[in-house]
């Protein structure tokens, strides 16, 4: 998950630029649990020569012009597709229908400087704008108004993390859906499974409402699945959710018969040091 957030916090969303030692140890993971994200095809690229990744949109069930999300050329540069891929579909979500040659991803630009200084008057001009220009500028108020209304109402109760609610309701302020797309968000929740992984206690996977809200989470059909490396059976079998809950108690796949229900067992327990033994 740590790899995700740099990624995700990069110049080039879902992209890095640095050799894979570096983004392990920027990470805080060891490589070989980056070398296991590449075989599963979670974390792609080189650290030298990286070949193109092209992406094919489909619109009305037919496949349009494939478009080169990231170019082949000298790494070293690694990154998620699907970042990559659901980065492009947000930016090109709304603007056309239509798929051409034309339809390449947007280079970012970096913003500049304010000048002047954000609040200061510059000269002896006037102090504020003409009454017409300003009424043009009034932005619209949202639908539901400050909380949401009975959409957002209608969203929180079908999402299963009831977390974060405040940042939710700004989310989806800002969002401002109609009832048409606040049927497609809640239609989303149901087919990934949210609710599923909750109650299987995977809570750590469901994103925060805002969160969900902000990438734009039902474009995509896919939710993050945790790799069946997190989940080995000697941490099931000592009854621990993952492999990092366990690790976080001193449990390794050495000592796990020491373990049951999530706990250590007393040292007396002859059956639990005749396993660790073994």
């Amino acid at each position: 998950m740590d790899v995700l957030c740099v990624l995700h916090d990069g110049d080039e969303y879902g992209i890095c630029r640095w050799a894979l030692a570096d983004l392990a140890r920027v990470a805080g993971a060891p490589v070989k649990l980056l070398q296991e994200l590449i075989a599963k095809g979670v974390l792609k690229g080189a650290d030298s020569e990286i070949t193109a990744f092209i992406y094919t949109p489909r619109h009305g069930g037919k496949d349009g012009e494939p478009v080169t999300l990231i170019a082949a050329g000298a790494g070293p540069c690694w990154f998620s597709s699907r970042m990559v891929r659901d980065e492009y579909v947000r930016q090109r979500r709304g603007n056309t229908t239509r798929f051409t040659s034309e339809d390449q991803p947007p280079k970012r630009q970096p913003k500049p400087a304010p000048k002047p200084p954000i609040g200061e008057r510059q000269g002896d001009g006037p102090s504020s704008s003409s009454s017409s220009s300003s009424s043009k500028n009034t932005p619209k108020p949202p639908r539901g108004g400050g909380d949401g209304g009975p959409e957002f109402a209608r969203f929180y109760d079908a999402y299963p993390r009831k977390v974060g609610r405040p940042s939710a309701v700004k989310a989806f302020v800002k969002l401002d859906p109609d009832a048409a797309l606040v049927d497609q968000m809640i239609a989303a929740i149901a087919r990934q499974g949210l609710a599923q992984r909750c109650q299987r206690g995977e809570t750590r996977f469901v994103p925060h409402p805002a969160t969900w809200i902000n990438d734009e989470r039902w474009v995509s059909d896919e939710a993050e699945q945790p790799l069946d490396s997190d989940r080995p059976a000697w941490a099931l079998e000592a009854g621990f959710n993952t492999r990092f809950d366990a690790e976080n108690v001193d449990c390794t796949e050495r000592n796990y018969k020491a373990f049951r229900d999530g706990k250590r067992l007393h040292s007396g327990d002859s059956q639990a040091e005749s396993g660790v033994r073994a």
